[in-house]
């Protein structure tokens, strides 16, 4: 348990191992020393054999009679019921005797608990020398021992009153410590299996939380819950090496790199959980003084992880617990941090973080109370090794606890927005509603004149003066500090400037009622289901609050190629028709790709459009108003989503009964691709593109200078349907801007799509 044991090995050169009141005795070689045995009941376990031993170190030679006898006189009594010779250095030996005080015949199995000992032989001393029973350098005997007991064991029999005596040698690599006991061989397997069930049952327990943990990194793809899970993969990995699994199975043939890899399973915990920290709480951001030791602490640890892997492959006894004290210090360091940075963070950022708390503090006492329990720094403190996989296993479940309660915070979050922006949306639809209704006025009266174009555009103009306004409160709030608007009006505010800005930006351009000019298109690449949300979560309160029902089928998820700003104000305009004009039943919007075309359609149950009117509406040269009959409406909103709908290469179809409702479909061109080098969705770049497109002038609006475009010699060799500006920027400005110049513009990040768009076909 080599990284348990870092922090008391610095100690180490303070502190000696305590040497209680030695007990005299004579020790012949030959005859059997009178110790003081450990009186044995037939079926039954013996008492603690602490109280029994007596040992010497350091220790040197052979396992004879006579070596054993020349360390008579440094024999010191251990008289503790913990068997632990102090810090690792140094061979031990060890001596002690049983007695079969019963009067039946008994049989037992005397373990030491380990099966990772350095050097380990155990003899029995008799009057005519010294029997070796185990030799720890055969590693075919060592191998069957260590997967029939899991530890080096002796069974023996004593007769009523017979006396055995056993020493035993080991080098300590990390740890002294020596669970020695004489059971019942019904009781030691009963442990064993005991053991095996608590491993078994803590490893699987681990696995289910690491497969939790990678759940949620698949589901979000944050990179702070991938490396919580390689942190519990080697956790869970040095569970099943320190209680000795890799050793019975696998490496009793390797035997030094039982200790490299038991410093390699922490170290590399503590790498990946440091990174989990960096990453979850982003200490980057939030205590970057933290944030350096964190990554000074993996740099370290990376580097010892690299000299361990080295020192495998050589013979280090004299040196193993100097490399383990190295190896261990970041191990050690990240241990002490991470319990401080879980304080800070839940004291300072949000108590969701108050798992890790418990979590790392607990791996910290436990680490720390192991280290001088193992290494002997502490002789008599009780320890078990079986208690690690508990241990680890209630660590790992309030690490992905905290994860688990992050996830769950994201997930309000997100409901408490989507909530605000609901209520700023409808807010933003009255608005949007009110500029509507301004512009139909002013389009009926100007409709004779066939002026639509610049109707809007006035439209746009006062909108921006209410956005000016609505942006001038957010400024005074925001700066003032007499006047403090609650967070969420505050952010309701912003959003219903952004949309505002959006709905200035489409009616500014006059893409919608334009007659002659100001075509202009601007083509991006989203989901279906980018454009139905927002629309859904204004009208859905409202459809309801009307009693009606409202639902969404089809594939939303389908991708489309398009104008998403000027196609959200086609979809909204024929849901306000539908609320409007339907007093029972539902109102429904189906999605479906068909025969080449993305069919978007919005079914009402409403009072129905009479056929006269139908007929206007497909006429492209009717632009006076289509009715005078206020229940049925002018008209004017459907007529200049058509128009869009043909700029864009698409088809609008009305279907329509007199009290039965009516169906519209907006048709718009699925993009097929006929260059086998991309798929769909794939990014490109401008220069990409105009290889492909060798009659078009494409260039970055972001970078060009606006004013000097004009002295662009190139520019003026193409005309303005061949003219493409790439931006980001979707605002009035740009339209407005890039309508003198060009009838196209293509959102950033460019998609392949765009250069299969029917638009680039004309």
């Amino acid at each position: 348990m080599g990284w348990l044991m870092v922090t008391s090995i610095a100690l180490l050169f303070f502190f000696s191992p305590t040497a209680h009141a030695f007990e005299p005795f004579t020790f012949e070689p030959i005859a059997t020393p009178h110790l003081n045995p450990v009186a044995l009941l037939a079926n039954q376990d013996s008492p603690p054999v602490g109280l029994h031993v007596y040992y010497t170190k350091p220790f040197n030679g052979e396992m004879t009679p006579s070596n054993i006898a020349s360390y008579e006189g440094q024999l010191q009594h251990l008289d503790q019921t913990t068997i632990n010779f102090g810090p690792p250095f140094g061979r031990i030996m060890a001596v002690f005797s049983v007695e079969n005080s019963d009067n039946a015949h008994g049989e037992w199995v005397l373990t030491t608990g380990r099966g990772a000992l350095k050097k380990f032989k155990l003899v029995e001393l008799t009057a005519s020398g010294a029997e070796l029973i185990v030799d720890g350098s055969d590693q075919k005997f060592v191998g069957e021992m260590l997967q029939t007991y899991h530890s080096f064991t002796h069974r023996f029999s004593l007769a009523p009153g017979q006396k055995k005596q056993f020493a035993l040698t080991f080098q300590g690599r990390h740890s002294t410590f020596l669970p020695l006991q004489v059971l019942t061989i019904e009781t030691f397997f009963k442990n064993r299996f005991a053991n095996i069930a608590l491993v078994t049952g803590s490893f699987i327990g681990m696995i289910v939380l690491i497969f939790i943990s990678m759940q949620l990194y698949s589901s979000t793809g944050r990179e702070a819950f991938l490396w919580v899970g390689v942190a519990e993969i080697f956790h869970a990995m040095h569970v099943l090496h320190i209680e000795g699994y890799t050793t019975f199975y696998v490496l009793y043939k390797s035997g030094d790199w039982i200790y490299p890899i038991g410093n390699i399973f922490p170290l590399g915990y503590s790498i990946a959980m440091a990174h989990f920290a960096r990453r979850f709480i982003k200490t980057d951001e939030n205590f970057p003084i933290l944030n350096l030791f964190l990554r000074g602490l993996i740099w370290g640890g990376l580097f010892m992880l690299a000299v361990l892997i080295v020192f495998g492959f050589f013979e280090t006894s004299n040196i193993d617990p100097w490399i383990s004290l190295f190896s261990g210090l970041p191990s050690c360091f990240v241990l002490i941090i991470l319990p401080y940075v879980s304080i800070v963070a839940t004291l300072r950022l949000d108590r969701q973080y108050w798992p890790l708390i418990v979590a790392w503090g607990t791996l910290a006492l436990f680490v720390f109370y192991a280290t001088f329990a193992a290494t002997g720094t502490v002789q008599w403190l009780p320890f078990n090794w079986h208690i690690t996989g508990p241990m680890a296993l209630f660590q790992t479940f309030f690490a992905v606890l905290a994860v688990t309660l992050h996830v769950r915070k994201i997930h309000d979050d997100s409901l408490n927005n989507a909530k605000a922006l609901t209520q700023s949306m409808q807010k933003q639809l009255m608005v949007s509603n009110e500029a509507a209704r301004l512009a139909e006025e002013k389009a009926t009266a100007l409709a004779t004149v066939h002026d639509q174009g610049h109707l809007l555009h006035a439209s746009g103009h006062d909108s921006r003066q209410v956005l000016m306004a609505l942006n001038s409160v957010i400024d005074y709030s925001e700066s003032s500090d007499s006047v403090e608007l609650p967070d969420n009006l505050l952010n309701m505010l912003k959003s219903s400037s952004a949309y505002l800005n959006d709905i200035v930006s489409t009616t500014m351009s006059a893409p919608l009622a334009s007659t002659d000019s100001g075509k202009l298109i601007v083509l991006s690449h989203f989901q279906i289901q980018e454009l139905i949300r927002p629309l859904e979560m204004i009208y859905r309160p409202m459809i309801i609050k009307k009693g009606l029902a409202f639902s969404i089928d089809g594939n939303t998820e389908l991708w489309l190629t398009s104008d998403r700003a000027n196609l959200s104000r086609v979809i909204s305009n024929l849901l306000s028709n539908a609320l409007k004009f339907t007093s029972t039943g539902t109102i429904s919007i189906h999605i479906e790709e068909k025969n080449a075309q993305i069919i978007l359609s919005v079914h009402d149950t409403g009072q129905g459009m009479k056929e006269e009117m139908i007929e206007r509406l497909r006429n492209p040269s009717q632009m006076r108003i289509l009715s005078e009959d206020k229940n049925s409406g002018s008209g004017f909103g459907l007529r200049s989503s058509l128009k869009l709908i043909t700029a864009l290469k698409g088809e609008i179809d009305v279907a329509s009964t007199i009290g039965e409702g009516t169906r519209i479909s907006v048709r718009l061109p699925a993009i097929t691709l006929d260059n086998p080098k991309y798929e769909s969705g794939d990014e490109i770049t401008i220069l990409q593109a105009k290889e492909i497109m060798t009659q078009h002038y494409l260039f970055d609006a972001d970078r060009s200078p606006k004013s000097k475009l004009s002295e662009n010699t190139e520019l003026r060799n193409f005309k303005k349907a061949q003219i493409i500006p790439v931006t980001y920027d979707d605002s009035s400005q740009m339209r407005n801007w890039a309508n003198d110049i060009s009838t196209l513009i293509f959102l950033k990040p460019m998609r392949i799509d765009y250069l299969h768009h029917p638009l680039l076909k004309e």
